[in-house]
C-alpha cells in the first residue's frame, strides 16, 4: 500500500517535552493545593490543557476554577519553552528528511496549545517539513478523540485509511486508530507487543519505520 500521508504527535515523538508538561501541571495542580501523585501524573500523561484541567478540578471539586487551571498550565508552558533547553529526539531530522524526499506529505497533530506547538517545531527546527501542523486546541476534541488526526489528513488531502501515525502514548494511540489510521509506537511508554501497532522502535532512529512508510 503507498502511504498518503504521515502524521507526527509532537510531544515525545519530535522533542521531549515530558518535564515541561510535567512541570505546567505540577503548577496549576498547586494552584488548587494539590500534590499531583505518581499515579494521576501517569494518568495525565498525554492530556490536553483542557483535559488536564479538568482532571485535576475533579481531584480537587474545584470545578469552578478550571478557567484557572487551563491559564496556569498554559503559562508554565511558555515559561519552559522561552527558557529550557529543547533538541529533537534521535532520529527524527533525518526521518523527516527522508520522508521528504520520498514525496510522502507530513503533518503534526497534537494535544498541546497552538502556541506551545509551534514554538516547539520552530525551537527543534523541524517547522518546515509539515505541511498541516494541527493542534486539539483548534481541531475540536483532544486526544483519544480522533478529531486531530481526522483534521491532519483532511489538509493533507489524504485516506486517513492510506494514512500513519507516529504515536509515543496510549492516548495517541487510540486517536489515530479511531481516526482510521496505521500506527508506528515510539519509545518505552508503549509495550513492544502492542496490537494496534504497526512496528515498534525505540526511537525515530529505527530503519524500520523509514523501510516501512517508504515501501
Amino acid at each position: 500500500m503507498r502511504i498518503e500521508a504521515v502524521v507526527f504527535d509532537c510531544d515525545g515523538v519530535l522533542a521531549d517535552t515530558a518535564a515541561c508538561w510535567q512541570l505546567a501541571l505540577d503548577d496549576a495542580a498547586s494552584v488548587v493545593g494539590l500534590r499531583l501523585r505518581t499515579a494521576q501524573r501517569e494518568a495525565l500523561r498525554g492530556a490536553a490543557v483542557t483535559s488536564g484541567a479538568h482532571a485535576i478540578a475533579a481531584w480537587t471539586a474545584a470545578a469552578d476554577r478550571i478557567p484557572e487551571l487551563e491559564r496556569a498550565i498554559h503559562a508554565s508552558l511558555m515559561a519552559s519553552l522561552r527558557h529550557g533547553p529543547l533538541e529533537p529526539l534521535a532520529g527524527i531530522p533525518e526521518l523527516l528528511a527522508t520522508l521528504a524526499a520520498g514525496g510522502i506529505p507530513l503533518a503534526v497533530a497534537s494535544n498541546a496549545p497552538v502556541a506551545f506547538l509551534d514554538g516547539v517545531l520552530e525551537r527543534i527546527g523541524v517547522h518546515h517539513r509539515f505541511t498541516a501542523v494541527v493542534s486539539a486546541e483548534t481541531a475540536g476534541r483532544p486526544k483519544p478523540a480522533p478529531d486531530p488526526y481526522r483534521a491532519a489528513c483532511e489538509a493533507l488531502g489524504a485516506d486517513p485509511a492510506r494514512s500513519v501515525a507516529v504515536e509515543d502514548s496510549e492516548v495517541g494511540v487510540r486517536s489515530a486508530r479511531a481516526a482510521g489510521l496505521g500506527v508506528i509506537g515510539i519509545g518505552p511508554d508503549l509495550r513492544p507487543d502492542h496490537p494496534a501497532l504497526l512496528v515498534h522502535a525505540r526511537s525515530a532512529a529505527d530503519p524500520r519505520i523509514a523501510a516501512l512508510l517508504l515501501q
